[in-house]
């Protein structure tokens, strides 16, 4: 009966063995898949603060654009309906008051709450 115990524990010792042996196989593959994906975040996170740069930018020039045409149309048209205005208040449409031009810049993705890429 001892003998048997003594085969009993060889063979859950070597079973144990080698499943310890697949969980440090497994955790040093969980490490190295950890790594690359925080490489894969950290340049794809660089690509994007790039893009938000380029975004910025059209932003900042269609804003532009923008003021020049409610400076070129809109207070244009303000100017020849208050200089009309008997004509405007019959028709009742004073529409163009109170149009407003702004400009609202996309926040950097560090300023954003990022999330963690290995969870």
């Amino acid at each position: 009966m001892p003998a048997a115990l003594f085969g009993v524990g060889t063979v859950a010792g070597a079973v144990g063995s080698g499943l310890g042996a697949m969980g440090a196989r497994d955790l040093v593959a969980a490490h190295e898949r950890q790594a690359a994906a925080k490489q894969q975040y950290e340049s794809r996170a660089a690509v994007s603060e790039d893009l938000r740069e380029v975004a910025n930018q059209r932003l900042i020039d269609f804003s532009a654009l923008q003021r020049e045409a409610f400076t070129g149309v809109v207070q244009r048209m303000v100017v020849w309906l208050r200089s009309h205005a008997k004509q405007v208040r019959e028709s009742d449409r004073l529409l163009v008051d109170g149009l407003e031009v702004s400009l609202s810049l996309m926040p950097p993705l560090s300023a954003a709450k990022r999330p963690s890429p290995a969870g």
